[in-house]
């Protein structure tokens, strides 16, 4: 659930939960701000600034630099959010900026703490997050440094992005055991990204105005250009109050998800919607707080019409798949897609090698990460271990997939950031099969990347939970294995959402339904 709570949480400016084959089952934008909370003054339309000396986004800018020297001089009120998926509270989240403090890099800190409650059944976990990103006091307003702390259970990443030059510098503690340093591309982000979608005055922008903009994402360590374009600007009645706001909508390259949000002047954000059915409401901080649900991994699960029968002797798949807002899904080795008149998917499923394996995905699918830290020792030393005297790369997969499922304990209330976190623990859902396994893989040698998606999670529940498994390179093709379930060829019923980082798959989340044509 990693990845719901970052595209949630950051989306006001990557893992599913899954189910586990031994595990026994496998926006409305807010009407008003809280009672309590302070309303924000109608803004009145602000005179042109002249000359603007805002730093340069890669096209356009929404606030003025009046917005942006009060928020440096004086930071943001701070605001807390209640999460919700289809109606259900799963966590809550505060945001804030402030000036940097003495001995603090920068002249203004942006700050996201965020707690996400997830498990199944008579277990549950809890994901918390905490992140600050430190920008320059003057224009171009660059993105300096960003500090992280993601906390599951006992366990605990740290992350560090330090700018130097044209490069960042990249530090990582897992559970206190500093990792070696990397080196990345430095980021184009400004802090006008940020401002740009949450401090916007509703008297300085109209309709059709838009920007893009660099954000560096810490999931993916690399940029992500998102695009933020007024809907409208209109009168809301806020507890008694009639109060201009401005409806924003972004979207990152390369991604379906469309994200909307409702602000007020004063960098007061109201509320945010991400795909059909993650709202993010504005809250006082007690409420915010409580009365978290939880994401229910089976109960929040999608529900099939009829039984498909056990699925690790599904070769052959056909569904009628409807997803909401316009949403499509992606090609994978294993299924193939059709519009029907309706409206809806055509969708067949296979179990079988697919796609060819492009160099640049090849590239990425051996790389270090900060998730996948295949370079740590531990790791590099038991892929050796258990790959040993075999030479033939679909072989050395089998070993793998059969080892990560054999020696990691099932436990569904489990989220760890790390490779090297679910080697020492030995234990967790898929998700963390997932990551150790693609870890081991590119420790061997052989490309592999992670996929989100749904699995059907058999007969006694009917319904497709939310599942993660791999991809590995095997003779130039993509094929999928799974390796919390213990399958060197995945079965017919891995329906994919996203693969590596992507996070399309959160706009599908409380809106899919699904149809049963044929099973094989």
């Amino acid at each position: 659930m990693r990845q719901l709570l970052l595209a949630a949480v950051l989306g006001l400016s990557a893992a599913p939960a899954c189910q586990s084959k031994d595990s026994g089952a496998e926006r409305k934008p807010a009407a008003s701000p809280p009672a309590a909370a302070p309303v924000p003054a109608p803004a009145s339309p602000a005179a042109p600034d002249a000359p603007r000396q805002l730093g340069t986004p890669l096209e356009g800018h929404l606030v003025s630099q009046a917005t942006v020297d009060r928020v440096l001089a004086s930071g943001t009120r701070e605001q807390w959010f209640g999460l919700y998926l289809a109606g259900k509270k799963v966590g809550y989240a505060g945001i804030s900026a402030r000036p940097s403090a003495p001995g603090e890099p920068g002249g203004l800190v942006w700050s996201v703490a965020a707690h996400l409650r997830v498990g199944a059944p008579g277990s549950s976990g809890n994901v918390e997050l905490e992140e600050l990103r430190f920008y320059q006091p003057s224009a171009p307003y660059r993105l300096l440094e960003v500090r992280s702390r993601e906390k599951s259970g006992e366990s605990l990443v740290e992350h560090r992005y330090r700018r130097d030059g044209d490069q960042m510098i990249a530090a990582q503690t897992v559970d206190g055991k500093a990792q070696p340093e990397r080196r990345i591309a430095a980021s184009a982000e400004t802090a006008l990204s940020i401002l740009d979608q949450q401090a916007v005055e509703p008297g300085e922008v109209h309709a059709g105005m838009s920007a893009r903009f660099s954000e560096f994402e810490t999931e993916s360590e690399a940029d992500k250009v998102t695009a933020v374009k007024v809907v409208e600007v209109k009168k809301e009645r806020l507890a008694g109050v009639d109060t201009e706001v401005v409806v924003l909508s972004s979207q990152s390259e390369g991604e379906q998800m469309v994200a909307q949000s409702l602000v007020a002047s004063g960098a007061v954000v109201l509320s945010a919607k991400l795909g059909a059915a993650i709202d993010i409401r504005w809250e006082e901080k007690d409420q915010a707080q409580s009365n978290v649900a939880g994401f229910d991994m089976i109960g929040d699960a999608v529900p099939v019409d009829r039984p498909l029968g056990e699925p690790s002797q599904i070769r052959e798949l056909h569904l009628r798949v409807a997803l909401p807002g316009g949403l499509e899904l992606r090609d994978a080795p294993n299924q193939e897609l059709t519009r029907r008149k309706d409206g809806a998917l055509a969708v067949a499923l296979f179990s079988r090698p697919g796609l060819p394996v492009m160099p640049g995905e090849r590239r990425a699918a051996l790389a270090v990460t900060s998730a996948v830290d295949a370079g740590d020792p531990a790791i590099v030393q038991l892929a050796g271990e258990i790959t040993a005297g075999e030479s033939d790369p679909a072989l050395r997969v089998e070993r793998l997939v059969d080892w990560t499922y054999k020696n990691l304990g099932k436990n569904l209330s489990t989220n760890l950031a790390t490779a090297s976190q679910v080697l020492a623990q030995r234990q967790g859902d898929c998700t963390e099969h997932a990551l150790l396994f693609v870890a081991l893989a590119r420790a061997a040698g052989v490309p592999a990347r992670e996929v989100s998606g749904l699995v059907y999670m058999g007969d006694s529940i009917q319904r497709f939970g939310w599942h993660a498994w791999a991809e590995v390179d095997l003779g130039g093709r993509w094929v999928q294995v799974d390796p919390a379930w213990g399958e060197k060829l995945a079965n017919a019923t891995h329906l994919t959402l996203g693969v590596g980082d992507d996070s399309d798959w959160v706009a599908a989340l409380g809106g899919l339904q699904i149809k049963l044509d044929e099973a094989r």
